[in-house]
């Protein structure tokens, strides 16, 4: 299959509120109290965060933390929040992050940051996210250990 220009690659992720999962943990929620969504999010390396609706963000009841500057393709920049406490999983892997919030019925994104930390990439020629090759099984992290 060749991707077509213009066409998007989804991923389902489902994201769950981590400060109420740190709840469950500390036993003053239960299991079944964690906020949580499933939906379809457009795989964009070139969004670098989590980018959701303001709807789905109020759902998951996330933390606001600050304000930063995005600018968009059009060039065009505008203030958004930021908001934490956030964990998304796809395919079986998890991260934790921070998600910018969008004005409400925007489709949301999986920025490139996000895919990094599950060490997942867009294959075009499958129109698929999937694990990196040489990391089927499990993430893997760069890190390279500098002595001084």
């Amino acid at each position: 299959m060749t991707l077509l220009k213009g066409m998007r690659v989804t991923v389902k992720a489902t994201i769950y509120n981590s400060d109420d999962e740190a709840l469950v943990r500390a036993n003053v929620k239960k299991p079944e109290e964690v906020r949580q969504v499933s939906l379809d999010c457009v795989a964009d390396s070139g969004a670098t965060m989590l980018t959701l609706p303001e709807e789905i963000v109020a759902l998951l009841g996330l933390t606001p933390l600050r304000k930063v500057k995005v600018r968009y393709a059009s060039g065009k920049i505008e203030e958004k929040w930021i908001k934490g406490g956030a964990r998304v999983e796809i395919q079986g892997r998890t991260a934790i992050t921070q998600v910018l919030v969008e004005n409400q019925g925007t489709t949301p994104l999986l920025g490139h940051v996000v895919m990094e930390l599950m060490d997942l990439l867009i294959d075009p020629a499958e129109g698929k996210v999937k694990p990196r090759p040489e990391s089927p099984e499990l993430p893997l992290i760069e890190q390279f250990l500098t002595r001084f």
